[in-house]
């Protein structure tokens, strides 16, 4: 973990919240006899 002793004599830092953004499409199809 970054927030260890260890972690943090090696000069890591605390971790930032990452932003994403996500898109969905779905559509279905249904067959018809013509």
């Amino acid at each position: 973990p970054t927030g260890s002793g260890a972690a943090k004599a090696l000069g890591a830092e605390d971790l930032k919240p990452e932003r994403s953004t996500n898109f969905s499409l779905g559509f279905t199809l249904t067959p018809t006899d013509r």
